[in-house]
């Protein structure tokens, strides 16, 4: 088995070698359509939530209990089915142009887009069974999860929870760990069982499907195998992240120490860090979804899943086609354009304002008590432009200066 997994790594990796310029470009390209897709769905979804509630701020309690609402739970499927038609779009490309180097094909970047334009009908399928599957699996768990916090951590504040940690709390969260651990499990073993269903459909022509079932047949008996490749690989690639990313950021942290003096030179340290941070962080999610692409060619090889006649056609044709640059320009410029035009609009009405002011928040409350006399003469001493306390309302009316909805956390009485 050994021997099995070092081949298979050894295989993933020198795809990925000789394929990682062609796998940057698409990473590049998906990132870039992810980004044009969620920036507006996120600005339309933001601008009816606050027309919605009548107001022209939200705190981050009122968007955590839209959250919690039948239409907030719904946006977060909508945004978590786009997010994931994406990923099967761009694995889709990455996959094809790993196997296209294991046959022996130098696919052009641009070729394997067009070919996956013109499978997007069999693609979004594909991806809308995914996600049913996905959905199947995930609700009832977070479903329970839920009804635990509901029966366990509800009677009293959730600050009241989170700063005291009670023993219910603590309970609570041991027991939704475990539901969220078992989740991951089942998740896990379900992937595993699917990872061959996607070339299954590109090069084989199976039906989306049937190719989750067809991939389960194929990799009975070996999923351990392919568990700990597509373990160790993205072990290797987080280790990876943590060192290269963590790096950069403790590199920073002792860097700024040193230009505290001087706003200009603090500028361009953290612009530098920025651009190097971002840089990092393409390469590293390059190589991931890379890696995971190419594994998944080297398993479908491996398991005598052959491209068929009209996917070299496919193949081939890169060479016959010629790419309509003034059209792919146009389409490019058109498209920011709109999200120029987006972008104004979602801007509209909101005013920028270059003054600084220092909000205490519920007065000094890191040297006194917060929503104190003593918290706000304390930021009044260390010269605060403004003091922020919290106020409640009372069952009689009256308003009172305190955070919470009872007194379990400031006084350990359970009184709402």
């Amino acid at each position: 088995m050994i021997d099995r997994l070092m081949d298979t790594g050894e295989k993933t990796w020198a795809v990925l070698r000789s394929c990682f310029g062609q796998i940057l470009i698409l990473h590049i390209a998906y990132v870039a359509l992810g980004f044009i897709v969620f920036s507006p769905l996120a600005g339309f979804i933001g601008r009816l939530l606050l027309q919605a509630s009548g107001n022209s701020v939200m705190a981050d309690m009122d968007i955590l209990f839209f959250l919690l609402t039948p239409f907030g739970i719904a946006t977060l499927v909508f945004f978590g089915s786009v997010l994931v038609t994406i990923i099967a779009f761009e694995q889709a490309s990455i996959i094809t142009i790993c196997a296209g180097n294991i046959q022996g094909y130098n696919i052009a970047p641009i070729q394997v887009l067009f070919a996956t334009v013109r499978r997007s009908l069999t693609l979004f399928t594909f991806a809308i069974h995914l996600i049913t599957r996905l959905l199947v699996i995930i609700v009832p768990f977070l479903a329970l999860a839920g009804a635990i916090a509901w029966f366990t951590i509800t009677d009293h504040d959730i600050n009241y929870y989170l700063s005291v940690k009670p023993p219910a709390f603590t309970a609570a969260a041991v027991i939704i760990g475990c539901i969220v651990l078992v989740l991951l499990v089942v998740l896990a073993h379900k992937l595993i069982g699917w990872s061959l269903s996607l070339p299954l459909m590109l090069f084989n022509g199976i039906p989306p499907s049937k190719s989750f079932s067809q991939s389960r047949q194929l990799l009975t008996g070996h999923r351990f195998i392919v568990l700990a490749s597509f373990t160790i690989w993205l072990l290797i690639t987080g280790a990876l992240s943590f060192m290269v990313l963590g790096g950069i950021r403790f590199l920073g942290s002792n860097l700024i120490s040193f230009f505290q003096d001087s706003l200009s030179a603090m500028v361009v340290l953290l612009g530098s860090l920025a651009v190097i941070l971002t840089i990092a962080h393409l390469l590293i999610t390059t190589i991931t979804a890379g890696g995971i692409g190419g594994l998944v060619a080297v398993l479908q090889r491996q398991f005598n899943i052959e491209p068929s006649t009209d996917v070299f056609e496919i193949l081939e044709a890169r060479e016959q086609q010629r790419v309509n640059m003034p059209s792919i320009t146009t389409a490019l410029v058109g498209s920011a354009v709109i999200s120029i035009g987006i972008g104004i609009w979602l801007l509209q009405g909101i005013q920028t304002n270059d003054d600084v002011e220092i909000i205490a928040h519920r007065g000094a409350a890191g040297k006194a008590p917060e929503n104190t006399m003593a918290a706000i003469r304390q930021a009044i001493s260390d010269g605060a432009d403004w003091v922020e306390i919290d106020v409640q309302e009372t069952s009689d009316g009256e308003i009172i200066v305190i955070h919470d909805s009872d007194f379990m956390k400031l006084a350990g009485v359970n009184l709402k």
